[in-house]
């Protein structure tokens, strides 16, 4: 055999084993691959768990003296949202959500970080005094769960217009309330309201 063909058939034998050795390579690589766990919008009351659709911020302004916005969070689903003059004039039908009134340093959007719970309604910067959660209510009937958020820790991140919110705390039934929420939230400015009309009953018939 020729020293040419002995070449040949040597650059033959050496490709192949490159590319057997690559294949191979690549097959390791994608059993080694961790799957990716897509986690899905949801509020968990008392262990189970609940999908969620929505959101919203509503921007009330800022509190007078105190250096902070109240911008309210709502993460919902089953509900209709109802509005009157570009503003949410009341929700119905059956469904589940969570509600937060917030402080952040400005009102247009949520400042990133943790909020905290403050039963003194200080108004402080990253903190939330009131949460309502409602599970399989009926707005209506006044038909389910309505209960009273009364600690918990919840976190914000954003990307642009895309928030990443999780929230861990209690009711006043001493039950576990946990949710996560990534999305745009649908934002509402009620600003030009005067003190004693911007708050209304977002749940009246």
């Amino acid at each position: 055999m020729s020293k040419t063909i002995k070449l040949f058939f040597g650059i033959i034998i050496l490709m192949s084993i490159i590319v057997s050795t690559g294949c191979d390579k690549d097959d390791e690589d994608e059993n080694d691959k961790i799957p990716e766990v897509v986690v899905v919008n949801h509020i968990t009351y008392d262990g189970t768990e609940y999908k969620l659709t929505e959101g919203t911020i509503e921007n009330y302004g800022e509190m007078t003296g105190v250096g902070s916005y109240n911008n309210d969070l709502m993460l919902f689903s089953g509900y209709t949202v109802h509005e009157t003059d570009g503003e949410i004039d009341s929700l119905s039908g059956t469904g589940y959500l969570l509600y937060m009134e917030m402080f952040s340093t400005q009102g247009e959007k949520f400042d990133i970080g943790d909020y905290l719970y403050d039963a003194d309604e200080t108004y402080a910067v990253k903190t939330f005094d009131m949460g309502t959660l409602l599970v399989n209510y009926n707005i209506l009937n006044d038909d389910g769960l309505e209960t009273e958020i009364v600690s918990g820790k919840l976190s914000i991140l954003s990307n642009g217009a895309e928030y990443e919110i999780s929230f861990s705390g209690t009711d006043d039934k001493d039950k576990a309330i946990t949710a996560y929420f990534k999305g745009s939230l649908k934002y509402y400015d009620y600003t030009s309201k005067s003190v004693d009309t911007k708050k209304r009953n977002l749940f009246r018939k």
